[in-house]
Order: structure tokens, then C-alpha cells, then sequence
């Protein structure tokens, strides 16, 4: 209220201090141009020359208003960035559906009128990559890195995805370590590690990464425990292979003593387990394993195991085979067991029999190559061609299947 009355105060004694300087004084002003004269008083002047200036002023206001943010600037621009967004959208459209020359063409076009250019960079890299010109990719990748530092793990993590699409894992996991010891809980950072551990059957670093993956939430459940699975059969695995173990026994113990109870089960471990005790020259202790597991859990897996063991009782586990064979009369993978085992001791009938009964319930190439092996070895080439044949046509129907 003070400020108004202050105002209007400084109004008034202007205003009559300007009325008291007219009415004293009032001049006049004279102009002549090209014989044209133009005479005013003074401050008809002052107040012409005052209008002028003010409507200079707000002349340039309004072309400023016009050329940014009120008028043609603000259209212009709103124009550019909706052309640019329904280019990106087109252009992820058609990366979707994996048109990736033309996706990569629209993205990176788009990019610099784009709210989300950063984003229109990574999938022009990626888009890149699918149609396989990596160097264009990695360039499309440091650009973005150089643009939006902030974006520089993104980048990193799609560099280490690249590599691994282009089954370099040595630079992948040269690329990953020192964002593994900078972010050891990035979901994004351990799942590529898992990818490049897998991809180099390096199943110790898997398992070591596995409490961390289970708690990143990056798997599921059911992911996850296929994972384990994965990595403790291929360690396993790996044993039977690389193992320099003075005491292979005890060695192979610890590994075993390793893997959660809960898990032993798991016929893709057990069935490395098997191989591994052969392999340290524990058949027996394998096949009464075998044995036990299959009377507590019939699973293919094992069945198969049965006829593939090597080294161990020939005629122990014929008898125990024969005597799952009333209870599972019309198993092929038992029939085909037996057929392998009676092959192994050489009771040639019947392991005719069994792998011609085997045949009769689910014909497989598996099946039919055992055939065709046994009647070679009983000099029936016809026969033994003929089972060869039908053997390789399951085989070609099995994998397009597959596929």
C-alpha cells in the first residue's frame, strides 16, 4: 500500500512538473527537408520522437516473439521434432521386424531433431551390428559415448554384447571386468559375464557369479536353477577331462561335496557323476548309483545311462534292466538299453531282439544305428544298410523338428 501511495506520489510531481515546463516554456522545432518545412512545438517533438522510439521498440519485440519461442520459431521447431519423432518410430518399427539397413538409416537420421537421441543412437549401433557391419556399429557407439558421457555404461554394455554376438569373449570379458569391480551388482554387467562364462564352458565362474545373479532379480527361478544345474554338471564335466589331481578320488569328492544335496539328483549331474567316478576308476560305486536312482526315479536321461555306462558289471545291470522290464514293458529307451548292454556282452540275439522290439514301440536314428552296427558286425551288409538308411532319414526328420 506504501509503494502505490509512493507511486502515485512521483506521478503527480512529474506530471506537474512537466505541465509547469510546457506551460513556461514552450519552444518549437523546425525542420526542412528538400524545401518540405516541418515546424512543431518541443515537446510535440519530444513526445513524436518518444513514440517513435517505443514503437521501434515494440516492432522488434514482436519480429523477436514471431522468429522464437511465440510464433514461426515455435512452429518451426515443433515441426522439425515431429518429423523427427515419427522417423524414429518408423525407424524402430522396422527394427522390430529386422529390417536393419533401413532401421539403422531412419535412427540415426532422426537422431539430431530426436528428444531422445541418445536412444536413436543405440539402436542405429545395434541395427548395425544385426546387419553385420560391426566397425559402423562400434563408431555409432562412441559417438554416443562422446555425446552423452552420462550413457557411458550403456555403451560398454553394448560393446560387450557385440563382442559376444561375434563370439569374441576375450574382448568381451576385458570389456566387463572393470565394470564388474565398478558395478558388481549390475544386472546388466553380470548377465553378459554369465553369457561369456558359458560361451567359454568356464562353469567355476558361472556358479561363483550365481549368488549374485540370484540376488540382481536378472533371471528367473526356473532360469536360475537351470543355471546351477549347467554349472556344476559341467565342472563335473571338465573333471573328467582336465583333472591333475594327485588323489583324483579325493579331488572328485571335494567337487561333489560342493554341490547343494538338493541337487545331486539332477540327472544332468548325476550322469557327469557317473563319468566322472569311471573316470577315476570307481565303476561300481557309478553303477550302483545309477542303479539306486533309477529304482527312486525313472527319468530317460538314466535310462540312456544304463546303456551307455562304461566299465562297469555288464551282467549286473542286465539283471537289474530286466527286471524294470515287466513294470515297463513298452519303454524304447529301456528296450534300447538292453539291446546295447546284450550287444556289449555279445549275446547277439538278443540284443536283435531288444533293438528290434525298441523299433517296433518308437523307431529312432539312435535305435537304428545300433541295429545297423550290430548286423555289421554279424556280416549282414544288406540288413546293416538298410538299417543305416532308415537311421539317417529319422535323423534329418528329428532335426527339422528341433529346429
Amino acid at each position: 500500500m506504501r509503494r502505490l501511495l509512493l507511486s502515485l506520489l512521483v506521478a503527480l510531481i512529474l506530471g506537474s512538473l512537466s505541465i509547469w515546463m510546457i506551460q513556461h516554456d514552450q519552444g518549437y522545432i523546425l525542420i526542412n527537408i528538400a524545401g518540405t518545412v516541418v515546424e512543431m512545438s518541443f515537446w510535440v517533438g519530444v513526445f513524436l520522437y518518444a513514440a517513435s522510439i517505443a514503437g521501434l521498440l515494440w516492432l522488434l519485440l514482436a519480429l523477436r516473439w514471431i522468429l522464437n519461442a511465440g510464433g514461426f520459431g515455435q512452429w518451426w521447431q515443433t515441426r522439425r521434432s515431429s518429423k523427427s519423432a515419427s522417423k524414429t518410430a518408423s525407424g524402430l518399427s522396422l527394427f522390430l521386424q529386422g529390417d536393419w539397413q533401413r532401421a539403422e538409416r531412419l535412427l540415426a537420421s532422426s537422431a539430431s531433431g530426436s528428444p531422445m537421441a541418445k536412444i536413436n543412437g543405440l539402436f542405429a549401433a545395434v541395427a548395425a551390428a544385426r546387419g553385420d557391419h560391426w566397425q559402423r556399429a562400434q563408431q555409432r557407439l562412441n559417438q554416443v559415448k562422446a555425446d552423452y558421457p552420462e550413457a557411458a555404461l550403456e555403451v560398454q554394455l553394448l560393446s560387450a554384447e557385440l563382442l559376444i554376438e561375434q563370439s569374441n569373449y576375450s574382448e568381451a570379458l576385458a570389456l566387463l571386468q572393470p565394470l564388474e569391480r565398478e558395478k558388481p551388482q549390475s544386472p546388466g554387467v553380470l548377465k553378459l559375464l554369465c553369457a561369456v562364462h558359458r560361451s567359454q564352458s568356464n562353469w567355476a565362474a558361472v556358479a561363483e557369479l550365481l549368488p549374485r545373479l540370484k540376488k540382481s532379480g536378472v533371471f528367473s527361478q526356473l532360469d536360475l536353477q537351470q543355471l546351477a544345474v549347467e554349472s556344476h554338471a559341467g565342472q563335473l564335466q571338465a573333471f573328467c577331462v582336465n583333472t591333475t589331481a594327485a588323489d583324483k578320488q579325493a579331488a572328485l569328492n571335494g567337487l561333489w561335496s560342493t554341490i547343494p544335496k538338493a541337487m545331486r539328483q539332477q540327472p544332468l549331474i548325476l550322469i557327469a557323476y557317473l563319468d566322472a567316478l569311471v573316470s577315476v576308476g570307481n565303476a561300481e560305486k557309478a553303477q550302483n548309483l545309477l542303479i539306486k536312482a533309477l529304482n527312486n526315479h525313472w527319468h530317460q536321461q538314466l535310462i540312456e545311462k544304463l546303456g551307455t555306462l562304461e566299465g562297469t558289471d555288464l551282467q549286473r545291470r542286465l539283471a537289474a534292466a530286466e527286471k524294470w522290464l515287466p513294470q515297463y514293458p513298452n519303454d524304447a529307451d529301456l528296450l534300447l538299453a538292453l539291446g546295447r548292454i546284450c550287444r556289449q556282452m555279445g549275446l547277439v540275439g538278443k540284443a536283435r531282439d531288444y533293438l528290434t522290439a525298441t523299433l517296433a514301440v518308437a523307431p529312432t536314428a539312435r535305435a537304428h544305428y545300433e541295429l545297423a552296427a550290430l548286423l555289421a558286425e554279424i556280416k549282414d551288409s544288406e540288413g546293416s544298410a538298410n538299417s543305416y538308411r532308415k537311421g539317417l532319414e529319422l535323423a534329418i526328420v528329428e532335426n527339422s523338428a528341433s529346429s
